[in-house]
């Protein structure tokens, strides 16, 4: 089995009642440009996934472990305080590897 290059960071968010059309906005103009200017970042993704849009998943595509981990220790904390008028608790996050993808082509194993 090969080292995969690139990594996945899943974000479970539950939003406050009526938040998701800020929560889209602060995402667009303050979470977006934060991802950015980490090292490693590649691409980002929202989705709402409740009815009444209480709930989404922010997935974010990394090139490396240790980006992520420095986003983690750095970066994460600031679109936190980005969020913090939407959020409705603590998110929850999963890191996994890409282990396949119809989207990036250079997503591939090493030998």
């Amino acid at each position: 089995m090969g080292c995969w290059t690139v990594l996945v960071r899943n974000v479970v968010i539950r939003l406050k009642p009526r938040a998701l059309n800020q929560f889209i906005q602060i995402f667009n103009s303050e979470v977006v440009s934060i991802l950015r200017r980490q090292l490693g970042f590649l691409d980002a993704f929202i989705f709402s996934i409740a009815p009444n849009g209480t709930e989404v998943i922010a997935i974010s595509l990394w090139s490396a472990g240790e980006y992520v981990e420095a986003y983690n220790a750095t970066g994460y904390g600031d679109v936190l305080y980005s969020l913090r008028d939407v959020l409705d608790g603590t998110p929850r996050v999963r890191v996994a590897h890409v282990i396949g993808s119809t989207l990036y082509t250079h997503v591939t194993a090493e030998a």
